[in-house]
């Protein structure tokens, strides 16, 4: 309360201090005058100001993901993304990790783990190896790119999958126990300014030389920063002759390529999609590349349909074009 007068005519400021609601319920406000004094007072200006709280809901979890003692603020907009920050879907009871849906209630995928070749002695519906205390599941894959960056060289792309079997390898972990998020993939030059590839943003604290730059072959790439030590993740990154950089303020680390073979390949390359977004699965499965390096070898017609479907259904009409003059020309 502030400085108050005595006597008559005079006034005065009343106040409370805060009141924290700690559960549910009401509060009755009211204005009373109990002075045993004969004289009237008057009140004005009353006022009462509900603050509501930053929370607005609140969950408590077991270790495979079920709630408890979940509550929310009245009349809020529901919140859907919770364990995991995945979104729940309440017709189903499932939460939809991408790859597949989960259901916490039996701590199981509803189907099966599109890797599960390479973790042959855990079950294919097991959530994170049934050790949830220890481990997160992303969406059951290696290497994301939730953010869709244009990652356009792919032999860069298969030193990166050695890269995250190396990381494994060196840090005595599954593989299946992390995941390593893309934040920064391909850019390119313009009227003086570095611009990313994926949204044509300018960064303008990028490297005038960078290996970012599809100009110098695109085999620059960032990745969110995982549990991994810097001397892990330089470790690997030696192992499989690529270079690391940590050190960065919002916690990402940089790798890239030296390998005059993958930059010349990639330069020298007519067809290369200089928009190509490699989907999650691309980015992790193995037997693609095996599989691609023989029909590169042994049928270079069946190479480049590969190529025009792939461009087709990415939406590059322009390239697509390109490799159909060329299969009509080599069909002529």
């Amino acid at each position: 309360s502030a400085a108050k007068s005595t006597g008559p005519n005079t006034s005065e400021t009343l106040s409370i201090d805060d009141i924290i609601a700690d559960q549910e319920g009401y509060i009755l406000a009211y204005l009373s005058n109990e002075n045993q004094e004969a004289f009237t007072v008057h009140f004005d200006d009353f006022t009462v100001y509900h603050g509501k709280t930053n929370v607005v809901s609140t969950q408590d979890y077991y270790p495979f993901g079920l709630t408890f003692n979940e509550s929310s603020r009245v009349a809020s907009k529901e919140q859907r993304f919770k364990y995991n920050s995945f979104e729940y879907i309440p017709e189903l009871q499932w939460t939809d990790y991408g790859a597949r849906m989960y259901d916490a209630a039996i701590g199981r995928w509803n189907g099966i783990d599109p890797l599960s070749d390479k973790y042959r002695l855990i079950s294919p519906y097991s959530y994170v190896a049934n050790n949830p205390l220890s481990y997160i599941d992303i969406d059951g894959r290696d290497i994301k790119n939730p953010d869709k960056y244009v990652i356009s060289n792919k032999k860069f792309i298969r030193k990166l999958k050695q890269f995250d079997r190396a990381l494994a390898k060196i840090a005595g972990v599954n593989k299946s126990s992390y995941s390593l998020i893309i934040t920064g993939g391909d850019r390119y030059r313009k009227n003086g300014n570095i611009l990313s590839k994926t949204n044509d943003d300018p960064i303008p604290q990028s490297d005038p030389d960078s290996f970012h730059l599809q100009e110098n072959g695109a085999t620059g790439i960032d990745f969110r920063k995982a549990k991994f030590s810097d001397e892990q993740l330089k470790a690997a990154a030696e192992e499989v002759g690529l270079q690391f950089q940590g050190g960065y303020n919002d916690k990402h680390f940089h790798l890239e390529s030296e390998d005059s073979e993958i930059i010349d390949s990639y330069k020298n390359d007519q067809y290369a999609d200089k928009d190509y977004v490699p989907s999650d699965y691309e980015l992790n499965n193995e037997e693609d590349d095996s599989k691609e390096s023989a029909n590169n070898e042994s049928d270079p017609k069946q190479f480049l349909f590969n190529q025009f479907v792939r461009a087709a259904s990415t939406g590059n009409l322009e390239l697509a074009q390109i490799l159909a003059d060329q299969l009509n020309e080599d069909d002529n």
